[in-house]
């Protein structure tokens, strides 16, 4: 029955997150249709920036709303730990930052995540070849979409667990800061794929509370970019 009741209710966060993604793709005024190209191309001459830019823009958009159709489609919620992120997710705002986080297909406890995050701050690993990973994933602190590394075997006991680099936007996050030590997400399942911050608001079952938020911007809701 549990088990029965877990998957309706992610069903039910799946399709609110489809819902919210398509309304605020609607509200751009770009949608990277062929009939935004005339417009694109007279707001890049009277800008000076040439008809490329407009070209570049059309292109983007375009790129971005298909990307979004098939991040919907295989995504599936996951919960997500942060092992860094930038400082300013720490505090109330509204420009969003990267992080690195780990996450698993799975079946882990709160409590088995955060062990695993004391075992990659300290390098805790039976091997130098595994110690050496965790010593190098902790000390990259670039950021490239969606990259995802596995976990060591011999630190997560077999099961599979995976590092990512994870765009994170502020207006998705409670009182748009990261509070808690996890944050929900939707992830496209494999050793491969992109992975999303899930509104607070879905993830709980609440109502959004800013209905006039613009999310419609790019970034403002995550990237399908992948790496």
């Amino acid at each position: 029955m549990e088990s029965s009741e877990h998957q309706t209710d992610q069903s039910k966060r799946k399709a609110r997150y489809e819902q919210f993604v398509r309304d605020a793709l609607a509200k751009r005024p770009v949608r990277g249709r062929w009939s935004d190209l005339p417009r694109l191309i007279i707001q890049s001459l009277i800008a000076k920036r040439g008809i490329g830019f407009a070209w570049r823009g059309l292109w983007f958009y375009r790129k971005d709303e298909q990307g979004w159709k098939t991040f919907l489609k295989a995504a599936t919620p996951v919960m997500a730990y942060p092992i860094m992120v930038n400082s300013t997710l720490r505090r109330s705002g509204t420009k969003p930052s990267a992080g690195l986080v780990i996450f698993s297909f799975d079946e882990l406890s709160q409590s088995e995540m955060l062990d695993l995050i004391s075992r990659i701050e300290h390098a805790d690993a039976p091997s130098e070849p595994d110690r050496k990973f965790l010593s190098q994933l902790l000390n990259d602190e670039s950021y490239k979409p969606n990259r995802r590394r596995r976990l060591p075997a011999s630190i997560t006991g077999g099961k599979i667990v995976y590092a990512c680099d994870l765009w994170i936007p502020p207006l998705l996050l409670k009182n748009n800061c990261l509070e808690i030590p996890y944050l929900p997400c939707m992830a496209e399942p494999g050793d491969k794929g992109r992975i999303n911050v899930l509104p607070w608001w879905i993830a709980v079952g609440e109502q959004q509370p800013v209905a006039d938020a613009n999310f419609w911007q790019p970034g403002q809701i995550g990237v399908v970019t992948l790496s």
